[in-house]
């Protein structure tokens, strides 16, 4: 008779969990642009911002068209922590986890379970940083006394105040 080991155990065990972390693994990022397998069709942001505080606390939520039924969705966000995000789908709310993903500004967004074809809302909360040195997305300078907070928005600068599908498509 052969007896089983703590040892041999978590062997095991990790041989299992290893093996569903290389299967289950999470898509690359896209080289360059987004998939065109999902399309937003509108924004709601809420951002707090104040300017004497060097970060700012964000929630969108964004209506997303999807052409196929999918796990996972490609947007856009740059130095941006995330902190919750969850979809709605056909009236029932799916868990979600979004993580920045390469160095492209692409955020990784992993449903609990597979989301669509159709309209689904996606909700993000997160927050960021309001930069001193750069005038790019949501930023900051001082003038005396007193902090003020800017905003630049153009070509691929959204993705720094919200995630986003910061595209000209």
């Amino acid at each position: 008779m052969r007896f089983l080991t703590l040892r041999s155990a978590a062997a095991g065990l990790l041989a299992v969990f290893g093996a569903v972390r290389i299967f289950g693994a999470e898509p690359e990022p896209p080289a360059l642009r987004l998939p065109k397998t999902a399309r937003p069709t509108g924004y709601v942001v809420d951002l707090t911002i104040d300017p004497a505080q060097p970060t700012f606390r964000g929630t969108v939520d964004v209506g997303v068209r999807l052409d196929e039924k999918t796990s996972y969705l490609w947007m856009h966000s740059d130095s941006l922590k995330i902190d919750k995000a969850s979809a709605k789908s056909g009236g029932n709310t799916v868990g979600a986890t979004a993580t920045p993903r390469g160095d492209q500004g692409f955020l990784g967004v992993a449903f609990d379970q597979p989301v669509g074809p159709g309209e689904i809302s996606l909700h993000i909360e997160y927050t960021g940083t309001l930069d001193e040195t750069s005038t790019q997305g949501l930023f900051r300078q001082k003038s005396g006394e007193d902090w003020y907070a800017f905003s630049q928005l153009e070509s691929t600068d959204a993705r720094r105040a919200f995630p986003c599908f910061d595209e000209p498509s």
